[in-house]
Order: C-alpha cells, then structure tokens, then sequence
C-alpha cells in the first residue's frame, strides 16, 4: 500500500502539470471479495482499491489524469500433457452409453426380425418388414423434446433445484405423449401413406402391410417416452439405469414377444408383438423404478424432503409483480424460522434488483423467476429474459439511487455470482 502510495505522490503532480496521465495500480479479486486466511494480504488490495476510487473522484475531469486499478485472479497455469486412460475412455464412453445402447438395439432388432421373418414367413414378407421399420424409425424424432428441454433442465439439475426440475420434466412428458399419440392416431387413419412411402404395389402386401403399420403404430407412444427419459437418466448421471430402460424397450421385450406371437399368430402376431412391447417394456421398468427408488421419488428419482424447503416465485417485472414477490420472499423466510432481519435483507434484495433489471430494459416486456432454496443455506437465484448485464457487480456504473442502493448490497454480499446461462441473466446469491 505504501508503494502505490509513494508512486501516486510523485507521479500525480507531474500528470496533473501536463494535464494528461494514466496511473494503472494492482489490486487483486482479493480487494472485491473476502476470502478466509487472506485477512492481510486481503486488507492491503481492498485499500489499495479504496485508494484507487477516491484519487480518481479528487482528480478526474479537467485534470486529464485517469486512475484506474487491475484486480487480477488465480490463473490458470494448464498445460496440454500426453495422456491415456483406460478408465478415463471408459467413463467417456460411459457418458453416452444411453444413446450407444438406443442404436446398437435398433441395429440388432432390425437384424433378428430379418433373420426370422426370412427364415419362418419367407423374403416375400420383406417389403412389408420394411414399411414396419421405417414406422419405428419415426420415434427417432421424438428424442428432438429431449434435445430442447436439456439447456434447461441441465441448469436446474446442476442448482439441484428440484422443483423446477420436475416441471420442466412433467412438460416434457406431456408434450412427447401428445405428439406420440398424434403420430401414432395419424398412421391409424392413414396407413397407405407409410405403404406407399415404401412403394408397395402387390394389393396383398399392400393390405397386409396397412395391418402392420396398424398393429405397429400404439407402440410408438411407448418408445417417444423411453427416448425421453433415456436423455434424462443420463442428465442425473444415471447411465445404467438409461441404458437398462433402452435395452429392455427396444430389444429384449420385442425379441421375447415376436417369435411367440409370429408362430401363433403367424407374420401379424410379430408386427403385433412389436407394438405390444414398448408399453409392456415401459410399464415394467416403470414398475422397477419405483419399487426401487420409492414411489415419491417415481419417475424423475428426485428427493422429495430437499424439493420440499426450495420455493419459486414467477413473474412479470412491474412494480406490482416485484413488490408481491419481494413480499412474499420475505413471508417465506419469516415463516420458516430465518429471523426478521435476514428476511427484510433479502426481500429488499429481490425488489431492487428486479427493480433495477426493469430500469435497464425500458419499454421490453421481461419475466423473471425468484428461486429460494433453503437446503444447505439461503441460497436465492433471481432469474430473467432481459438485456444481459453482471446485476453482481459492485462496481457497476451508478445512474440511479436505485443502482447506488444495489450496489451496496452487492458489497454487503460476499458470495454472490453471475452464471448467463442460455440466454438469459441468472444471478445466485448466499446470504
């Protein structure tokens, strides 16, 4: 401090004279947060920084001196090493194992019903074999709900936000059983369009393969939810259990029921077979799943007791919307037992930094989502679709009371982050 100090003395006069001048002093991410076992080093940097703001406010405008400090962080010293792993490739391929076992079951059922439709019903049967896998091809784009839905749900599963987990998820669900159901009502009505799609011409297959696109298409509802929540496990790092679910819908259930339906029923009882598999798959695994995990925790596999102390707010930022929400944070706290004190602090906090989100975007219409979660601590994320910004920044430029009283709250709160996460701004606070 006494360096930076003696520096500013001699060298500020002679800047002051010429009426031009930079002075740049170091201070540290020490100086902006407080840190523990860093009491000294940490007091040096924030006076340092102190330092820094009152001699550029004595010294600004026609002086043409500019005082300015760094405040540098730990720096990532990584370096590219040669390096191999088998039990790191193996926790990578791991990772993907949900969606590995989805093709490699295609692959091998498409394999066996050829064998055995072949083998038992004759290549006149083919043509019709086709128009069945190419109706079970069309689940492959059901996985796009699982693709949309994963920003999202990846950023509340890391929060372990349960609540908001689960909402998205139930969403999710019920937007593949709509489109599941509609696909599979729609080549109910229209099966000629998939025949045609293959370019049968014999009227006998032709009429044989409308069947099977008949018995073939209620399957398809099944599949759109186990594509689902193959995604899903492998979110919550349950790639097992993804890979268990796939295996069993699109490969051991059809391969059980197909050879004995098709030998009773001949070449309907397997298309048959192979619309009756996905859902009895589903229901056992369903089964499974909650006999093993607990029926509260069925299907999503979240903990009920953490989901119970976590409360979300959603809302439309105007005055009346955030003053209700900050009201009710503070309610919220009070009635859990957190004290008077600690509640004001962050009903205060949520109203003006909500607040302050809609003086910055004036005239947009802007949705935010106030999340407290009470597990390990107060822990309170404030979410919104506005113009991106740092709302954390304590040493934001100050336009307003407003933005001056937030800015003191941000220096009142040690542990406070900025995450921008997909598009929109999320700021995480521990009071």
């Amino acid at each position: 401090v006494f360096g930076t100090v003696r520096m500013i003395k001699y060298c500020l006069p002679v800047m002051k004279a010429q009426k031009s001048g930079v002075i740049t002093n170091t201070s540290s991410v020490s100086g902006m947060f407080g840190y523990a076992g860093e009491a000294a080093y940490g007091s040096s940097k924030w006076a340092v920084r102190g330092l820094t703001k009152n001699i550029a406010n004595e010294n600004g405008g026609a002086t043409g001196v500019r005082v300015n400090s760094v405040a540098p962080g730990w720096v990532n010293n990584l370096r590219f090493v040669r390096h191999f792993s088998l039990r790191d490739t193996f926790r990578i391929c791991w990772c993907a194992v949900g969606d590995a076992a989805l093709k490699l079951c295609y692959a091998v059922l498409f394999f066996l019903l050829n064998a055995y439709v072949i083998a038992r019903f004759g290549s006149d049967q083919l043509p019709v074999l086709a128009v069945v896998t190419t109706v079970m091809g069309v689940a492959e784009a059901f996985d796009g709900v699982a693709t949309a839905v994963q920003p999202l749900a990846s950023v509340y599963i890391g929060e372990r936000n349960d609540v908001r987990t689960r909402s998205v998820m139930t969403t999710a669900v019920q937007v593949v059983l709509a489109e599941g159901l509609l696909v599979a009502l729609f080549l109910e009505a229209a099966p000629e369009l998939a025949v045609r799609l293959v370019g049968i011409a014999d009227p006998a297959l032709a009429a044989s393969a409308r069947t099977a696109v008949r018995f073939v298409a209620p399957g398809l509802v099944a599949t759109a939810l186990m594509m689902l929540f193959n995604s899903y496990y492998m979110y919550i790092a349950r790639e097992g259990l993804a890979a268990a679910l796939t295996v069993v819908t699109m490969l051991a259930a059809p391969v059980a029921l197909f050879p004995a339906l098709g030998a009773a029923l001949g070449a309907d009882g397997v298309w048959l077979a192979l619309g009756l598999a996905p859902t009895a798959a589903v229901l056992a695994m369903s089964v499974f799943i909650a006999v093993k995990w607990g029926w509260a925790r069925f299907p999503f596999l979240l903990d009920p007791g953490r989901a119970g102390k976590i409360r979300v707010f959603d809302l439309e930022l105007d005055p009346v919307g955030v003053c209700a929400a900050s009201a009710a944070v503070g309610a919220q706290l009070r009635a859990c037992g957190l004290g008077a004190a600690r509640a004001a602090k962050a009903s205060l906090l949520v109203e003006e930094t909500l607040m302050t989100v809609r003086e910055r975007n004036a005239g947009r219409r802007v949705r935010a989502e106030v999340t407290v979660d009470l597990n390990d601590a107060l822990v309170m994320t404030l979410r919104d679709d506005g113009v991106l910004f740092d709302i954390t920044d304590a040493d934001q430029s100050i336009s307003s009371l407003r933005t001056y009283l937030v800015s003191n709250l941000m220096t009142a709160i040690p542990v406070r982050r900025n995450l921008t996460t997909t598009g929109f701004n999320r700021n995480v606070f521990k009071l």
